[in-house]
Order: C-alpha cells, then sequence, then structure tokens
C-alpha cells in the first residue's frame, strides 16, 4: 500500500514500505489487509526494514505472500488517505471470551468523562473467562 499523491511536492519516505494489518494476534501464515478504519497490528516490509535485533532472541518477522514482514507489535488502523495512526501496544492486549481488548482504547472512553482526570486500564485473570 502506498499513500496516494505526494506530500508537500516530495514523494513519500515511505515510497517503498509495504503494511499490512492484522486483527489483533493475528496469524502469520493467513495475513490479510484490513479495511481502512479497522484496527489491527501493523506488520510491514521492504527494502528499509531492519534485519534483525543484535543478539537478540526474540524473532518479529515472518514469511508471507513472498516478503518477509516485521511485526512492529503497534496497534493502529489507516484512515481513507493511508496515514496510519497507532493507537495501542501488542503486548497491552487483555483477551476476554475470545476478543482483543486495548486498555489504551478503553482508557480514551474514560477521558471523555468530565470527572475523569486519569486513567490506567489493566487485565486480570478472571477463574470464568480466563
Amino acid at each position: 500500500m502506498k499513500p496516494k499523491g505526494l506530500l508537500n511536492g516530495q514523494a513519500p519516505l515511505l515510497h517503498d514500505l509495504q503494511v499490512l494489518g492484522l486483527i489483533g494476534s493475528g496469524c502469520p501464515e493467513e495475513p490479510r489487509l484490513l479495511p481502512r478504519g479497522s484496527t489491527g497490528e501493523i506488520v510491514v516490509s521492504g527494502p528499509q526494514v531492519m534485519m534483525g535485533y543484535v543478539g537478540g532472541e526474540e524473532n518479529p518477522f515472518f514469511e508471507a505472500c513472498g516478503l518477509r514482514w516485521l511485526r512492529t507489535g503497534d496497534i493502529g488502523y489507516a484512515d481513507e488517505e493511508w496515514f496510519f495512526y497507532i493507537v495501542d501496544r501488542k503486548k497491552d492486549v487483555i483477551k476476554y471470551k475470545g476478543h482483543s481488548v486495548y486498555p489504551r482504547m478503553i482508557e480514551e472512553v474514560l477521558y471523555r468523562h468530565p470527572c475523569v482526570a486519569e486513567a490506567a486500564v489493566i487485565g486480570v485473570p478472571d477463574e470464568v473467562v480466563g
């Protein structure tokens, strides 16, 4: 995916960057592009993507569609002009009855209330739903 048009008369810096969204934790074997406005994990591929971590044991890469993809760990969405917005981090995801719930999204709703100055949402284990 590439942004439409030019920014300030210049080609976008992400010009060769491929971006693919995955729902929640996603399944690397079945990556799929999400509709604009849908929230998912942002994964990228392209010549400017790092080769890996120095001395790192974590492997954030997977192969799909003949390309090597990097899982950024960022949760976000693209608007109608393909500008990306990061709304949360994947590791902060709370699993509830098979659904991914992002603490930051709940916090944003809480902040809309005039009596809420600060909010912090965390997950706690539940004996019934996990």
